[in-house]
């Protein structure tokens, strides 16, 4: 049953309340028609009081979430744009846009690569800018349960090179908090192929503020830079504070501890009663990396399971933990983002600076 609005409906009982079911829920497929997101086409979902956007043009990535009106993510001084606008040079960085995730990978998660004989790799890749090439959405009732859910192909290849195909399915349900990405990888060459890939998880204000912080349970962590070391002596990695002129991005590796194979990890604001909680499946995913930045204008905490560290392709290479994706071989992976309220996020209040 659909629980909206402090009442529990079944599907006749709700039928009765509604003209149509798309007064509460349903899935439209837009174009942006204006500024550098014009052509962007995408997939507006509401589902009661959760609503997000996924953009068909750029790896059905989740480009917005709200909770009753209210954003839950975070958007980068550029905007949101088409791939149009992306470049794969040192200005790869004006395409980045945040939004609520964006997929880092295949062949590099981290900044710009220049390769022997002069090949490059973008800041977190291609797979980023990718456009769904087969994609659709489907709304039905399954009993008393009212399910919406996108499905999506990309691929990244090149001629010569590397050809691994994203089968990505995001799915929720009418009064439901949750929203999972659901990923197949399949590597459909004759060769072996680098598997970079990180879920770039991006929180922003006004579920970010002065008084948030992090709840995760983690084994070990470990600072990127100096930057990082330095921040960390000032506060708890953990803990946020407010907007501040200038201050250093933070970049903190972690290993977390699972449960059933699972790990947890959130985002809470006491004073707006609201957190955002991510789950995921360690089996491909061991790190967390947490991006913390105070800077006056991109004021953000990224919370982002990963399979290597965002240092580049090389790096990775010459550390020896590069995942290498075998031919025709497929994996499962992704990553549920769970809305917090009321009694779902008692725990994670219990849990401060835990």
């Amino acid at each position: 049953m659909a629980t909206l609005y402090g009442k529990q409906h079944t599907k006749a009982d709700l039928l009765r309340r509604v003209g149509s079911i798309e007064a509460v829920a349903g899935i439209r497929r837009l174009t942006h028609e204006n500024g550098r997101a014009k052509g962007l086409g995408v997939y507006q979902v509401t589902s009661g009081p959760l609503a997000f956007t996924l953009n068909i043009d750029k790896c059905m990535d989740l480009a917005s979430l709200t909770y009753a009106g209210m954003p839950l993510h975070f958007v980068a001084r550029s905007g949101e744009m088409a791939p149009l606008w992306y470049g794969d040079g040192p200005n790869a960085a004006k395409s980045i846009t945040g939004g609520m995730l964006f997929t880092c990978g295949f062949g590099n998660v981290g900044g710009l690569q220049t390769l022997p004989g002069g090949r490059t790799l973008p800041q977190h890749g291609y797979l980023r800018t990718s456009p769904a090439c087969q994609h659709g959405a489907q709304t039905r009732w399954q009993g008393d349960e009212y399910t919406l859910s996108v499905t999506a192909e990309m691929r990244e290849a090149a001629l010569f090179g590397e050809n691994i195909v994203l089968r990505r399915t995001v799915t929720t349900s009418l009064g439901s908090p949750e929203i999972t990405i659901e990923d197949e990888i399949e590597n459909e060459n004759v060769h072996d192929a680098p598997l970079m890939l990180m879920y770039h998880i991006n929180a922003g204000y006004p579920l970010l503020d002065a008084n948030s912080y992090a709840v995760f349970e983690a084994t070990s962590t470990r600072c990127r830079d100096a930057q990082a070391a330095e921040g960390l002596a000032r506060q708890d990695c953990r803990l946020f504070g407010p907007p501040m002129d200038g201050d250093a991005e933070q970049v903190f590796y972690h290993t977390l501890e699972s449960h059933g194979g699972v790990c947890r990890a959130a985002l809470v604001n006491t004073a707006l009663g609201l957190g955002l909680e991510i789950r995921y499946d360690k089996t491909h995913l061991p790190n967390f990396i947490q991006w913390k930045c105070m800077a006056s204008g991109d004021y953000v905490m990224g919370l982002e399971p990963s399979n290597c560290y965002p240092e580049g392709l090389q790096k990775q290479m010459e550390t020896g933990g590069l995942r290498m994706l075998k031919a025709g071989e497929a994996i499962r992976t992704g990553v549920t983002l769970r809305v917090l309220t009321g009694e779902a996020l008692a725990p994670f209040l219990r849990g401060q600076g835990a």
